[in-house]
């Protein structure tokens, strides 16, 4: 099924998403992005900029890139989930980001995203490509920011158009990030608060980092 994603300014996103958002002050600086060759990599660099703080430029991802890859930054490709970790470890081990714990799963459900954007963390799903055609076969990595009563609120790096958010009805979120049978996710947890959590999120076939 394509769909056509609904697309919003950065101030329609309400309150009770922002205010839940670490460093939601760092949403207008990904807003003025629009060169990025690698959804995940530019996932990951918002994960850095919303959840913990961390501005990361154009030349550190560029050289990113190519450290983990050992591609040029204009070959295409991007980085994948074991990059997406690597990387996160590589933040760690530098002191940017506090101990992590990495949850890593392929069956996750809408609850356990609604559960991790309420304390803070910020998910990167893997999703089929149904941005507005259905002409690629790959797939496609955003983040979930936050949920309300009615919509899930989105981060799609790959789009063209300036405000980079989406919305789409809580009901049919799962149907739009299901892939193969597999609903995917990577979210980064500070290991001193995994703790509580883990049991509350009741995975199957989690992998821990």
């Amino acid at each position: 099924m394509v769909y056509k994603l609904d697309y919003i300014d950065i101030n329609k996103i309400p309150s009770q998403v922002l205010d839940l958002l670490p460093h939601a002050e760092n949403m207008y600086l990904l807003k003025e992005q629009k060169d990025w060759d690698s959804c995940g990599l530019a996932s990951l660099q918002a994960t850095l900029m919303l959840q913990f703080g961390r501005v990361v430029g154009q030349e550190e991802l560029d050289e990113i890139k190519t450290r983990i890859t050992g591609r040029g930054v204009k070959e295409e490709g991007g980085i994948g989930a074991r990059g997406i970790k690597m990387l996160l470890k590589e933040q760690e081990n530098s002191g940017n980001v506090p101990p992590l714990y990495v949850i890593h799963t392929n069956t996750g459900n809408v609850s356990q995203l609604e559960m991790l954007t309420r304390e803070g963390y910020i998910p990167t799903i893997n999703r089929p490509w149904k941005h507005e055609d259905n002409s690629s076969k790959e797939n496609h990595y955003e983040l979930v920011m936050g949920f309300n009563r009615d919509y899930a609120f989105c981060f799609n790096p790959a789009c063209e158009q300036e405000q980079h958010f989406h919305r789409i009805r809580c009901s049919r979120m799962y149907e739009f990030w299901g892939c193969e049978g597999r609903s995917w996710y990577i979210a980064a947890v500070p290991s001193a608060k995994v703790g509580k959590l883990l049991p509350e999120l009741r995975l199957r076939g989690y992998r821990k980092k």
